[in-house]
């Protein structure tokens, strides 16, 4: 009645700027999404995705990034045990040890039986087997 047909609503002849919201629909019409869903489904379906896409993302750095940690980890505890039996060789070799060979014995003894508790996968099992042939070696200097 007061305007003239396919001119309501218009974003000429106002004093105010547009938000990019009215700019977007002046330029393309609706929302892909509220063009087929219900507008309060159609919110709450693009705040999910604003959510989800970056979530994804995120997700999917962590878990490309999860082999290679768990790999640094397993390597890590290995070294650690080599590092035990190096300390134990050291102390045998030390001519200050020699009236603590049980003591040396027991620890050789604990850390075998680490050694032999530990499950891994068969890419690290070459690092256990290297870690087993030093403790015999220490076993028969003992």
């Amino acid at each position: 009645m007061f305007n003239a047909a396919g001119r309501f609503p218009a974003a000429q002849g106002f004093d105010l700027p547009l938000s990019n919201s009215a700019i977007q629909y002046y330029k393309s019409g609706l929302p892909l999404l509220q063009r087929y869903l219900p507008f309060e489904l159609a919110i709450l379906a693009t705040r999910l995705l604003y959510v989800v896409i970056p979530l994804v993302g995120v997700l999917y750095s962590i878990l490309r990034f999860a082999p290679a940690l768990y790999g640094w980890a397993m390597r890590q505890h290995i070294l650690r045990l080599h590092g035990e039996l190096k300390l134990l060789e050291q102390d045998l070799g030390d001519g200050t040890a020699a009236d603590h060979h049980p003591d040396l014995r027991d620890r050789l003894e604990q850390l075998e039986r680490r050694v032999e508790r530990m499950r891994v996968p068969v890419t690290y099992a070459p690092l256990v087997y290297n870690l087993r042939l030093p403790i015999d070696l220490v076993r028969a200097r003992l």
